[in-house]
């Protein structure tokens, strides 16, 4: 039975004595009950936050390597869980399982990613720095990092399960205290992960998980109470979210106050990742990644949404995905069925809508996808346009592809930057580049120029022959801002 009922604070579930409130799957005829929290809760779990402090800083570097380690090994997700995530989700179980299975992969590989990026010594995250140069001048020293004072406030949204032990395992191995607020679409991952390493041996209180009804405006001050008491924000879910969360208002809706400039924000926003095709690819294979790229997770951040193609191998690329998506399309159904490829989505009759103006109005090429909903669900869409302006470009449509054709490979590179500017913080998270040069040593020798041109795009991660949905946690890439938010850098000259 999933403990869906109850807060996770002081290492222990609680029920609230403030009432609750019903969440359905907007998918399925499945529903559960939430705690309405109040401040009297959110007080409770900012005093067992405070206490616990000190037993935090009190563990070494080995000691959280080993609760990580630990709660890899404890880590088992069972089929109610996973039904539950789907539901929850609409992401088909086939997917759910995958990502799950990437969240233990992350909390395994945590402590020796950090040991081999950042240093170990003196059990500390200690990097250490020689430079040598004539018998006079040798300077030697360390870098390192220590945790962020405070309470970490964490936002979390329902996209992934895979990102719970993402965020909560860098909290652990950087020393972080933190409270919760997971989406009410999706809240039980956060309970079971929080509730993980505190059995592996991270001191009760230091992760705590805390639900309210967003939508209930007499819970404003409670939210408005975790954002006042906590030095450090983790909103995961853009600028929109943010402006919730941190522009304050009273149980009235009046505003209150901000807290923009209060304390430490770490904004998460960007999105719409983005591929580009160069001549001479090996189209068959180039579909098949961008189909696993753009179809199947499609709640990722790293989902590949438009692919930029250069020259005259747009047709050939447009035949093979179409084979590859009528394949997909054939295994539609519930999202809890083992072989079902193409999930539901919440706003599917909205999306369905916007694609079907778009194409009227001769903004975008229909190539793939039938211009209906069944139930919550679609099939996919393999769309065409020229307009870098075009709303394909900047919205999040889920199992939607966008084709956009240009002439040179620069013109590609030049298209990624313009269309990425107008993100909310002018970038795309993940740009694939698909080229016959196997690797981007061979690429440099054959177009050194464009070469540079590409290490300058407007992204945070470069996938080289590779879709954007295959991440390398040994890579600084999504976490390189948890990083310098959750630590606190010290630098240290000896001789």
């Amino acid at each position: 039975m999933l403990a869906l009922n109850s807060n996770f604070i002081n290492g222990e579930l609680k029920k609230s004595f403030s009432g609750a409130f019903t969440v359905k799957s907007p998918f399925t005829p499945y529903s559960f009950e939430l705690p309405n929290s109040s401040s009297v809760d959110m007080s409770f779990a900012l005093s067992c936050a405070t206490k616990a402090r000190e037993r935090v800083a009190s563990l070494s570097f080995d000691e959280r390597c080993a609760i990580l380690t630990k709660a890899a090994e404890l880590y088992a997700v069972d089929d109610d869980e996973m039904h539950h995530i789907a539901q929850m989700t609409g992401m088909p179980i086939k997917y759910v399982r995958e990502r799950v299975n990437f969240g233990k992969s992350i909390l395994s590989s945590l402590p020796a990613m950090l040991r081999l990026r950042y240093g170990h010594k003196f059990d500390t995250i200690t990097r250490e720095l020689l430079r040598n140069g004539s018998d006079v001048l040798r300077v030697t020293g360390y870098e390192t990092h220590r945790a962020a004072d405070g309470i970490i406030a964490a936002f979390v949204p329902p996209n992934d399960p895979a990102e719970i032990p993402f965020l909560f395992g860098h909290i652990v191995m950087y020393g972080g205290v933190a409270i919760i607020k997971p989406s009410a679409t999706e809240p039980y991952f956060s309970m079971k992960i929080a509730k993980l390493l505190t059995d592996a041996g991270y001191p009760a209180g230091a992760l705590s998980v805390i639900h309210w009804d967003t939508s209930d405006a007499t819970r404003n001050s409670v939210r408005a109470e975790l954002v006042k008491c906590s030095s450090h924000r983790i909103i995961m879910g853009g600028k929109k979210t943010a402006d919730m969360l941190l522009k304050v208002t009273d149980d009235d809706g009046n505003f209150v106050e901000e807290h923009y400039s209060t304390g430490r924000n770490c904004i998460f926003s960007s999105g719409n990742s983005k591929a580009i095709v160069a001549e001479g690819c090996d189209v068959e294979l180039v579909a098949e990644l961008l189909v696993k790229g753009a179809y199947e997770w499609t709640r990722d951040c790293v989902t590949t949404k438009t692919v930029f193609v250069v020259g005259e191998q747009k047709h050939r690329l447009i035949h093979a995905v179409k084979k590859l998506l009528e394949e997909k399309s054939s295994r539609m159904g519930s999202i809890l069925d083992e072989h079902t490829e193409i999930g539901s989505v919440e706003d599917a009759q909205r999306v369905v809508q916007t694609i079907t103006g778009l194409i009227d109005f001769k903004y975008a090429t229909l190539h793939f996808g039938t211009l209906e909903c069944r139930g919550n669900s679609y099939t996919p869409f393999l769309l065409e346009t020229s307009q870098l302006h075009s709303p394909l470009l900047q919205q999040e449509l889920p199992y939607t592809l966008t084709i956009v054709p240009v002439a040179t490979f620069d013109d590609a590179i030049a298209a990624v930057n313009s269309s990425s500017q107008l993100l909310d913080d002018g970038m795309s998270m993940a740009v694939s580049v698909f080229s016959p040069h196997l690797t981007l040593d061979d690429f440099y020798r054959a177009m050194p120029e464009s070469t540079k041109k590409l290490l300058t795009m407007k992204c945070h991660m470069l996938m080289y022959n590779k879709p954007s949905t295959m991440l390398n946690v040994y890579l600084r890439h999504q976490d390189m801002l948890l990083t310098e938010f959750l630590t606190h850098p010290l630098s240290i000259n000896h001789d």
